[in-house]
């Protein structure tokens, strides 16, 4: 998970379109399968909204488009996922 956080967020891609993320989750699992290792059944957005349930990531609302935010919000008008940073 945090290796998947590390390859989509940085300090200067803060937020990423909720699409994307799924998208890059899935294509990071599938690399995986690839290789052989063990990973959950899930597909990306599953993922996503588990991390959501765990607090990982959050839901925002942003102005001018679906992003997902790290370490803020965005006024957006359509949903997005973001990530918590950890306490």
């Amino acid at each position: 998970m945090l290796a998947v956080f590390k390859s989509s967020f940085g300090r200067d891609q803060r937020s990423v379109p909720a699409d994307r993320l799924h998208t890059q989750v899935e294509t990071f699992l599938d690399e995986l399968r690839a290789n052989g290792e063990t990973v959950p059944s899930r597909n990306g957005r599953a993922l996503c909204v588990q991390w959501m349930g765990d607090q990982w990531l959050y839901r925002t609302v942003a102005a001018l488009d679906n992003a997902v935010t790290r370490r803020g919000t965005v006024t957006a008008r359509s949903s997005s996922c973001a990530l918590l940073t950890a306490r």
